[in-house]
C-alpha cells in the first residue's frame, strides 16, 4: 500500500554469528602464547627461588655441621659390591642382587636441612636411625613440601613407589630436585664412590672441592614427569622407575638407590633416551641447577654435554664452558 512503512525484526543473523566466532578464536589463538608465555616465566622464578632457598640452607648447614649433608643416608656400606666399576662405568646396568641391596635408613639430604629451611617441627620428627619406610616415619614421609617442588613439574605430588616385580610398597610425597652424585660413575652399584658434592653416606666440605663452589653443582632438576623421587631419600626394596607416559622412548627400573641422586651421565639434558639416573628438566629448554656457592642457574638443555660433566665434579680439574 502506498504510504506504508516497514521495518526490519531485530537479531543476528547466522552469518554474523560465524564471523564473531571466527574473530573470537582468532583472539583467543593470538592470546593463548602469550598467557603460556608469562605462565612458563612464572614457574622458573619459583623454580629458581626455591633452589636459592636450599641454596642457603645448605650454606647454613656446613655452618653449623663442617660439611654438607649427605646425599642419603645407609648403613651397612663397604667395599663396592663384586662387578661394580666406579667411575668406569656409562649406563647403571644393575649388577645380580642390587635390587635386594639394603638402601636404609635412607635420610636424605633434603631431611638433613630441614631446620635451615625454618622446618623445624618436621625435622624433630625423624629418628635419623630408623628407616624411612617404618610407620613412625609416616607422618613426615607423606609430607609434601613446597620449597622442593617445582610449580612446572607435572609429576609431583603424592606417589606409589614399587619393588623391582611391579609390586607397591610404599606412599610418599616426592621431590623435584635431587643431589648430585657426579659426573658418570656407577651410581647404583657404587653409591659412595660419587665425584660429586652429595652422594651416599659424603660429607663433603668446601676445602675438598678445588674445582670451586661456583662451577660445581649440588642439586639439580629430576622432574617426577621423568621419574618419581620422594623427598625423604631412598625408600628399601623401592625401585627408580620411569614415570608413565614420560617424554622418553624407553622405560626403565632401576634399584632404589636412583632415586637418591642424579647424575652428568653420557647423555644431553632431556635426552629422549635418558636413563632414571639422569637429570630431567620440566622446562622447555632450561633445566635449572643449584651451584655450591648458593647461586641457581639456568642452563639450556642443548648445553655441551662436557661442561655439564666439568660441572658435575667437584675436583676433575675440567675447563667449563658455557651453560647455553
Amino acid at each position: 500500500m502506498p504510504g506504508r512503512l516497514t521495518c526490519r525484526r531485530g537479531g543476528v543473523t547466522l552469518l554474523e554469528i560465524l564471523v564473531a566466532i571466527a574473530i573470537l578464536a582468532m583472539l583467543v589463538g593470538l592470546l593463548l602464547p602469550a598467557v603460556q608465555g608469562v605462565r612458563r616465566q612464572g614457574e622458573r622464578i619459583v623454580c629458581l627461588n626455591n633452589l636459592h632457598q636450599l641454596g642457603q640452607a645448605l650454606h647454613h648447614y656446613h655452618e653449623i655441621h663442617g660439611s654438607l649433608p649427605p646425599a642419603y643416608l645407609q648403613n651397612g656400606v663397604g667395599e663396592d659390591p663384586p662387578g661394580a666399576q666406579a667411575g668406569k662405568m656409562k649406563f647403571d646396568l644393575p649388577i645380580p642382587g642390587s635390587f635386594t641391596n639394603p638402601v636404609w635408613p635412607g635420610w636424605s639430604w633434603a631431611a638433613h636441612i630441614l631446620p635451615q629451611l625454618e622446618q623445624s617441627p618436621i625435622h624433630d620428627q625423624i629418628d635419623f636411625t630408623i628407616p624411612n619406610t617404618f610407620p613412625a616415619s609416616t607422618r613426615v614421609r607423606e609430607q609434601l613440601m613446597k620449597v622442593l617442588t617445582c610449580p612446572a613439574d607435572r609429576g609431583a605430588g603424592m606417589a606409589w613407589f614399587f619393588d623391582q616385580f611391579q609390586k607397591p610398597i610404599i606412599e610418599a610425597a616426592t621431590t623435584s630436585y635431587v643431589a648430585c652424585f657426579g659426573a658418570l660413575g656407577d651410581m647404583v652399584n657404587s653409591p659412595t664412590s660419587g665425584n660429586g658434592l652429595l652422594y651416599c653416606n659424603s660429607r663433603v666440605r668446601a676445602t675438598d672441592v678445588t674445582d670451586g663452589l661456583s662451577n660445581t653443582v649440588a642439586i639439580g632438576e629430576r622432574a617426577g614427569l621423568f621419574v618419581q623421587s620422594p623427598w625423604v631419600g631412598p625408600m628399601h626394596k623401592t625401585t627408580a622407575r620411569t614415570t608413565m607416559n614420560a617424554p622418553v622412548y624407553q622405560a626403565l627400573v632401576s634399584p632404589g638407590a636412583g632415586l637418591g641422586m642424579a647424575r652428568f651421565g653420557s647423555r644431553p639434558v632431556n635426552d629422549p633416551w635418558s636413563e632414571p639416573e639422569d637429570f630431567f628438566s620440566p622446562h622447555r629448554d632450561t633445566i635449572h641447577l643449584l651451584f655450591g656457592d648458593g647461586s641457581a642457574r639456568a642452563a639450556r638443555t642443548t648445553t655441551d654435554l662436557a661442561v655439564l660433566q666439568a660441572i658435575g665434579t667437584r675436583s676433575g680439574g675440567e675447563e667449563t664452558g658455557p651453560l647455553e
